[in-house]
């Protein structure tokens, strides 16, 4: 007999006899717990940092915060002619000074930066649902 070992999406451990009746009900765990792993990964990354100009800058929501109120204001001073340079802490605690217009950049590689693990995270839920075998799934990993 083939069982098959698996954890459900809600992380509980289950042993079942693998043959034809049982293969669809494991599938749809174990889509579940994929897509599950998926969106966690996908968070954890959106979170832990942005590369930029060779830095890595914190993006959490209050990093998005402070990033927004700098952009105003470095867009204000672009505005009114005047230079504005930031002392700006990064993910390793050093320093960067960043321009008016390198400080405007920020928000284009976060967006940048967010779409592509949208994408990434799309394409893999896109393989879980066409995975036809619980191996399939298996082979399912986010790229390093």
């Amino acid at each position: 007999m083939n069982y098959y070992s698996y954890h459900d999406s809600n992380g509980t451990h289950k042993r079942i006899l693998l043959t034809e009746g049982t293969l669809p009900g494991i599938m749809k765990d174990l889509r579940e717990t994929a897509k599950k792993k998926i969106k966690t990964e996908h968070d954890y990354l959106e979170y832990s940092g942005l590369p930029y100009m060779g830095k890595i800058l914190d993006c959490d929501p209050v990093s998005v915060q402070r990033i927004t109120v700098a952009v105003q204001a470095a867009q204000d001073a672009l505005a009114a002619g005047r230079e504005m340079n930031i002392l700006w802490t990064c993910q390793d605690n050093s320093t960067v000074e960043f321009t008016a217009e390198q400080i405007c950049g920020i928000p284009v590689a976060l967006a940048i930066h967010s779409n592509q693990l949208h994408q990434t995270a799309r394409q893999l839920k896109g393989a879980v649902d066409a995975a036809t075998t619980p191996e399939e799934l298996e082979s399912i990993t986010w790229p390093e």
